[in-house]
């Protein structure tokens, strides 16, 4: 976990500081005229009084105060067996008298993954078992709505018993 927080911490440093520079470069742009189809002054030459390592500094601080903790996935090709495991696409693991889960239009919503908690590490605040399914809208936006509100183009079910469920296919719709 500490190595992630690292990098995160170093990704959150680089674009803080990145930005910094690039809003400063508008800046002086700006002043010479360059924006303005004005013909750019000499550069007068002045010194950089800046505190670049108290800069970068704050910059981590910042990165490691909104950092969180995270599991990074991993596809595997591996074949779909009957089971719940975590797998994206493909068959849903459902209960047996479960409705598939229908948009708006009442057409039948696209399955996009499942992740199966015992398949992986425990993390604080998530369950160390139980299967998680996310679902979306079959429409050109995918459930996303501008601006969206609420979550009606979208499911996400939970399962706290994975042997309860089985892969279930998609169901005919017209």
């Amino acid at each position: 976990m500490g190595n992630l927080v690292g990098t995160l911490a170093l990704v959150a440093t680089v674009a803080v500081v990145a930005i910094f520079l690039v809003r400063e470069r508008r800046r002086e742009t700006s002043e010479k005229g360059y924006f303005a189809g004005k013909k750019p002054a000499r550069p007068e030459a002045r010194s950089d009084t800046r505190d670049w390592p108290a800069i970068v500094e704050k910059a981590r601080e910042v990165g490691l105060a909104m950092a969180s903790p995270a599991i990074a996935l991993t596809m595997v090709k591996n074949p779909i067996t009957d089971d719940a495991h975590s797998s994206m696409g493909g068959r849903p693991s459902l209960p047996v008298d479960a409705t598939w889960p229908a948009g708006r239009d009442g057409k039948p919503m696209i399955f996009l993954a499942q992740i199966n908690f015992a398949d992986m590490p425990v993390l604080d605040g998530y369950p160390e078992q139980g299967v998680l399914s996310f679902f979306v809208e079959d429409n050109d936006l995918n459930g996303c709505d501008f601006p969206s509100v609420g979550s009606t183009g979208f499911q996400v079910l939970y399962h706290e018993d994975p042997d309860a469920l089985q892969r279930r296919d998609l169901p005919d719709h017209t």
